[in-house]
């Protein structure tokens, strides 16, 4: 602990402290000397390393940055299927059957509607309803469960399965 690279913060973490109001300290000297701090004031630093403070722009577009950073954690779905319908429809005969197949051992999640595809991480894939069958993108979208007891498009939509399988 005693290497004074470890004390060394970059001009971001710097900002970000100065920002949030917390006032950086540094080493003063060499080892005995290193019991008593001195706090880093922006004139010191910018006489030490040359460099001038960042703009209003420049610490608005870091906190931007940082707040991206420290958003809410994507879920992760452990190679699961993401469904993108209400749960009550799973509970249809041919939904279940598609879910058998598709998902195999996988996790299956219910997607909430105030949930983004971007909250989750690691799926294998997405299943959504939409005005025609396809299976691109690791996308599958198929018609409503009441349009999939039909029987031609059953036969489409295995179909669409079985060439992605």
């Amino acid at each position: 602990m005693t290497d004074k690279s470890s004390f060394n913060l970059s001009r971001y973490q710097k900002a970000m402290l100065t920002h949030m109001g917390i006032t950086p300290w540094q080493v003063k000297g060499d080892k005995e000397e290193a019991k008593e701090l001195r706090p880093v004031t922006p004139s010191a630093t910018k006489m030490a390393t040359g460099e001038s403070q960042p703009s209003q722009a420049q610490k608005q577009k870091g906190l931007e940055k940082l707040k991206q950073h420290i958003s809410t954690p994507k879920f992760d779905a452990k190679g699961g299927v993401l469904v993108l319908f209400k749960e009550t429809h799973a509970q249809r005969r041919i939904i279940r059957d598609l879910l058998q197949y598709l998902a195999d051992d996988k996790t299956i999640v219910f997607v909430k509607s105030d949930q983004a595809l971007d909250d989750f991480k690691n799926y294998s894939f997405v299943w959504q309803i939409s005005n025609t069958i396809d299976f691109t993108d690791n996308v599958l979208q198929t018609l409503s469960p009441d349009q999939l007891t039909d029987p031609k498009v059953k036969k489409q939509l295995w179909d669409v399965l079985a060439v992605q399988r």
